[in-house]
């Protein structure tokens, strides 16, 4: 009903949804910067830019299916619940939380159709891929002196598609699949919802 009522009464128009498309680059324009020198990253053009566009991908594809659950969903109320849900199995299979590997056979499948897994590995390989140097350890015990042993420990590969060094590219692409397609599936509900209110 709340879709319906923002639908008639014209509130979501184009340069509003234009606006909201633009907060989705311009925040984390603003966070990367502040993260990325404050944890001491590399000073490296091209990875800064990496970190940058995934971050960006994962932010427009994040406000993508917030867009589709609240073109879906029948009340505002009804959207509230179903988002926080959604993200569950979003952050789960991402590989953050539990390796792929330890993830049983039968339940692989769904880190595929989790857009933070591309988001999670493309990050991993910008920041610890890459060829990077040997980290620093000023403490006496130090668990991680290279950064393949992060990246073995992460299960997570640089290469994609048998190309060296494929792997921030891949999940890029992918990243920006997952936009286009919620894209089209929101735009398709709400032509949808459009058409059977005439």
């Amino acid at each position: 009903m709340h879709g319906d009522i923002e639908l008639f009464n014209s509130k979501h128009k184009c340069p509003i949804l234009y606006f909201l498309f633009l907060f989705q680059i311009i925040f984390p324009v603003i966070y990367c910067p502040i993260v990325y020198f404050m944890t001491e990253q590399p000073y490296d053009g091209i990875r800064y830019w990496q970190f940058l566009t995934i971050t960006i991908l994962t932010c427009l594809v994040a406000q993508s299916i917030g867009l589709l659950i609240g073109a879906v969903a029948p009340s505002l109320s009804t959207a509230v619940f179903v988002a926080p849900i959604t993200g569950i199995p979003v952050l789960l299979f991402s590989g953050f939380f539990v390796n792929f590997e330890t993830i049983p056979n039968y339940m692989q499948w769904l880190t595929y159709v989790s857009y933070a897994r591309y988001s999670w590995e493309g990050i991993i390989v910008v920041i610890y891929g890459n060829n990077r140097a040997p980290l620093d350890c000023d403490v006496g015990r130090c668990i991680f002196r290279n950064c393949s042993d992060v990246l073995s420990t992460m299960d997570v590969k640089e290469d994609a598609l048998e190309l060296k060094g494929a792997k921030v590219y891949l999940n890029c692409v992918v990243l920006a699949g997952f936009f286009l397609v919620l894209r089209l599936v929101t735009y398709l509900v709400l032509r949808f919802r459009l058409w059977s209110h005439r």
